[in-house]
């Protein structure tokens, strides 16, 4: 039996890592069919929708809503990286006349002119040959693409036949543990898909307000910037607030003057503070709270393990774990806190005696 355990073991791990991307796969179609089922379950009951249909139409939403984005933000993004030198010469420009008019003296050197300016010309050609190049891009993305197609397929046939699997898993169980596995795919669900769609209103908010703000301004492309900035702030952990708002900021100071520019900035500091500070606590009461510290290492986790998607999906996925420790695992009161500090009080002043176990 142990000859036989160790073979299979050894078997079970080739078979693994023969077939880690599918698992990963797998996984990502999981947790994307958890954030999905909840709108196809209420397509599926309020409006008698069958559930292989009601899933494919929220499929097509979100990947048209993507592929929308794409082609909004995509030509922007392009057109503002081949204007950059001229852009980076009138900033310095400005920079200077102001500094002369106000402070009597020249902010930036005819020297550091010419590096900025150079580093500019090398950002932009980049953008160009960027431009130039999407067919080869097209070409060396075509696996990307597969594993996007997989991953939709999997999520379709997760979610449309939730239910099935459901009770095909259970009808293997005894009662007891069908209970357990019910809630905790439950949970599952709606931590995650709370978690999406929590996310998915701070985005419209913040992307309203953008937008405004944008347009106020003067702003060319004030929608695709304002969309941007809102997708990749709200869906994007951690580091995305500083990546969302850094574009609009460059549009504003390539295309208007230092003011806007800093209008826009205040803008988004303000809604940064407010959406951290009331609006998301409010949102995420009821699907996930996570520790600043837990979310900022379960994304790098997750971006180490599979890439961008796994930083993605790491949010939903470590609070499913949290609540599954919540419920498992079982607490102890904690020793009061002044007691242990009188203790080691009397220890540092005292000497050598050390505190009592309890």
């Amino acid at each position: 039996m142990t000859i036989f355990a160790v073979l299979a073991t050894i078997v079970a791990v080739g078979i693994l890592r023969r077939t880690r991307e599918l698992v990963s796969w797998l996984i990502m179609a999981m947790l994307l069919s958890f954030a999905v089922e909840p709108a196809a379950s209420y397509l599926n009951r309020r409006f008698h929708w069958r559930r292989g249909l009601a899933t494919a139409f929220m499929m097509f939403c979100v990947v048209a809503a993507f592929v929308l984005l794409l082609a909004l933000v995509v030509p922007v993004l392009v057109r503002e990286l081949q204007m950059l030198p001229q852009s980076v010469s009138a900033w310095m420009d400005r920079l200077n006349t102001w500094t002369e008019q106000h402070l009597h003296r020249t902010a930036i050197d005819a020297s550091q002119m010419q590096a900025t300016e150079q580093t500019a010309d090398t950002v932009s050609s980049w953008g160009s040959q960027l431009a130039g190049n999407l067919v080869a891009i097209g070409v060396g993305v075509i696996s990307v693409t597969f594993a996007l197609l997989a991953i939709g397929l999997f999520t379709f046939y997760l979610t449309a036949n939730g239910p099935k699997a459901r009770r095909a898993i259970c009808s293997v169980m005894r009662e007891e543990k069908q209970r357990h596995v019910l809630w905790a795919w439950e949970t599952a669900i709606d931590k995650t898909g709370g978690y999406f769609y929590s996310r998915l209103l701070l985005m419209l908010i913040n992307a309203t307000i953008t937008f405004v703000a944008l347009l106020l301004v003067g702003c060319p492309f004030a929608l695709p910037l304002a969309l941007f900035e809102a997708f990749v702030t709200e869906f994007i952990p951690v580091v995305g607030t500083y990546i969302g708002g850094t574009i609009p900021l460059v549009v504003v100071l390539a295309s208007n003057d230092l003011e806007q520019a800093i209008i826009i900035l205040v803008v988004l500091i303000v809604y940064q503070q407010i959406g951290n500070l009331v609006l998301s606590p409010v949102l995420s009461r009821r699907t996930m709270e996570l520790d600043p510290g837990i979310a900022f290492a379960s994304v790098i986790a997750g971006g180490m393990v599979a890439g961008a998607m796994g930083a993605f999906l790491a949010l939903p996925a470590t609070a499913v774990i949290q609540a599954f420790f919540t419920t498992y695992v079982k607490r102890y009161d904690v020793v009061e806190a002044g007691a242990a500090d009188a203790e080691t009080d009397e220890a540092g002043s005292g000497g050598n005696s050390a505190p009592k176990p309890p």
